[in-house]
């Protein structure tokens, strides 16, 4: 079963490809084809393979309750190299009292979790947005990553559960009687062996598949945390060359060729082009982390997929029986790489959030009660299976495939309050964070003021890029030169060089404000401009005091 489901994300994968794009989110969108826009959708389908999964599970574990008697073990049918007991009376293959209640209510709480994740998911989905609007069932951008962060309690209780019904028929003797009498008959203590092996790699496979969600999960809050603050830069960048360009200008026309502030201006490189110089950079360094969790956990679970599918298909190729141990012996070198990827992945996620706090708590964005909310499960994992190697083994004396049974439903049962805290921490809020992706009108080419207030409003939609956000009218407003003019602001300067008198000027002054309806204009004597700055260090012409006084610069403000 964890081969088929991977099998089907894989291909909601390559749906996701085919059919987040406007043209055929449009196409679908017609009104003629509703249900098909709703059922057609990745995340529809993710939730089907979800839901599909889920009624395996709870029928074939309601088939095992039925034909066990709710797991009395008066009715278990264990071969007879089973029997011996360990050193508190217990048989290594027996459910104990606690465990057998966890086992019971583990269904009940996978099917809580799917509820909760619903809700979170239709919230985010059907949340209203101000663009867009004629391909609403089309996610937006941090909409989509919310939805697949908000995933990670069902992805693991989903694996879990499955992790919960192969041990149950272990223990019961199910999947010891599922093998052929020629076989059981044959030699009973192999078949044992080899059932025990292939229920501890699917044991395994689950685990390794449900951390690789969490690594998929934190990518996701990683692109999310790198998209606001691109988006600040965005904002910002327009100013800073508005203001650059602006004291580059002025300085060309009062101060010498050689003058040192000229020269410092033309040296400035980095503020220039902050986005490409700063937070590219910036990004790729911190994203290495991420990325190198992500694969490494894909390798690894691609590793333990394939050596779970094999034994299913009785070719053993690791245990005392197995036809090539060495093919085995990655697992702990495997381990160690994902401890480590998951550490730096951790710190430079960690380090990020911290240095950028600032922009990422806008727009009730919180990220530190996100961040808690992906790393809280595999936190608690880790613990949990550290805890309960040690003091179930030592203290209570359980076996391997009690503890692991142990493991996998108290997951099943924790996963109900990681699933309300991340409703918590993620649900989509009126004007909160989400609302970044909304890039205004985009501006039509060639068209006038008129075409522009009738355009639609768009955003940025699941896995598109942001180059639409330079063409929106949103980003063209952020520049300082195209915002309105407020009232008697100062725009701009009229130059008058040569000997300008008082009497002259004030006659310019009067014929600008006559003539014109929407300027105004002031005479300022030029001597007003003149600074003691950098100008005064080069030799001024004979006859002036500086630079500006070479011309006797007289200058009007409109």
């Amino acid at each position: 079963s964890p081969v088929l489901v991977v099998a089907a994300y894989v291909g909601i994968l390559y749906l996701r490809r085919r059919l987040h794009d406007r043209r055929v989110q449009a196409w679908l969108h017609k009104k003629r084809r509703f249900p098909l826009v709703v059922v057609a959708q990745p995340y529809t389908c993710l939730m089907a393979v979800f839901m599909i999964f889920y009624t395996y599970l709870v029928v074939s574990f309601s088939i095992l309750l039925s034909r066990y008697q709710w797991l009395d073990p008066e009715t278990f049918t264990l071969p007879n190299c089973t029997t011996l007991a360990n050193s508190g009376g217990w048989s290594d293959y027996t459910i104990p009292g606690p465990l057998r209640f966890m086992s019971l209510i583990s269904p009940w709480c996978i099917f809580v979790t799917w509820i909760v994740t619903l809700m979170h998911w239709w919230q985010h989905l059907r949340s209203p947005r101000c663009f867009d609007e004629e391909i609403s069932w089309y996610p937006s951008y941090s909409h989509d990553l919310a939805m697949q962060v908000v995933a990670l309690p069902l992805v693991y209780g989903i694996f879990s559960l499955d992790s919960v019904l192969e041990i149950l028929r272990l223990l019961t003797g199910e999947s010891y009687m599922a093998i052929s009498e020629r076989r059981r008959v044959a030699d009973p203590g192999r078949e044992w062996d080899r059932i025990l092996l292939r229920v501890d790699q699917t044991y395994d496979t689950n685990t390794e598949l449900a951390d690789l969600y969490e690594a998929w999960a934190l990518r996701c809050f990683g692109m999310l945390c790198f998209l606001l603050v691109s988006r600040q830069v965005k904002r910002e960048v327009p100013t800073i060359k508005y203001i650059i360009s602006t004291i580059k200008d002025h300085l060309r026309s009062v101060a010498t060729e050689g003058d040192g502030d000229r020269g410092i201006l033309e040296d400035i490189k980095i503020l220039n082009d902050p986005g490409k110089l700063l937070f590219q950079p910036l990004q790729q360094t911190s994203r290495i982390g991420v990325v190198i969790f992500v694969w490494t956990y894909a390798l690894k679970s691609a590793y333990l997929l394939g050596l779970s599918f094999l034994a299913h298909m009785d070719l053993q190729l690791c245990g005392e029986n197995g036809k090539f141990k060495p093919a085995c012996s990655l697992t702990p070198y495997l381990d160690g790489a994902c401890f480590l990827a998951s550490t730096l992945a951790i710190y430079n996620i960690v380090v990020f959030e911290h240095n950028l706090s600032d922009i990422l708590n806008k727009g009730n964005f919180r990220p530190f009660a996100k961040f808690l909310g992906v790393k809280l499960m595999v936190s608690i994992v880790f613990m949990q299976s550290f805890a309960l190697n040690v003091l179930a083994k030592f203290l209570w004396d359980l076996s391997k495939e009690q503890i692991n049974l142990c493991y996998s439903c108290l997951v099943c049962c924790e996963v109900v309050p990681l699933s309300l805290l991340l409703y918590y921490a993620w649900r989509p809020c009126p004007d909160d964070w989400h609302t970044g992706d909304f890039y205004g009108r985009v501006l039509p080419q060639g068209e006038n003021d008129a075409a522009i207030q009738g355009s639609h409003g768009r955003g940025q939609l699941a896995d598109e890029d942001a180059s639409s956000f330079d063409e929106s009218l949103l980003f063209q407003q952020s520049l300082v030169s195209s915002r309105q003019a407020l009232h008697d602001e100062l725009t701009g300067f009229i130059e008058l060089r040569g000997e300008v008198k008082a009497s002259e000027a004030q006659v310019i002054e009067d014929l600008i404000n006559t003539l014109s309806t929407g300027m105004k204009a002031t005479y300022r004597p030029a001597a007003l401009f003149r600074t003691s700055g950098s100008c005064q260090r080069h030799p001024a012409p004979s006859g002036s005091q500086s630079l500006l006084s070479t011309f006797n610069t007289s200058t009007f403000s409109k």
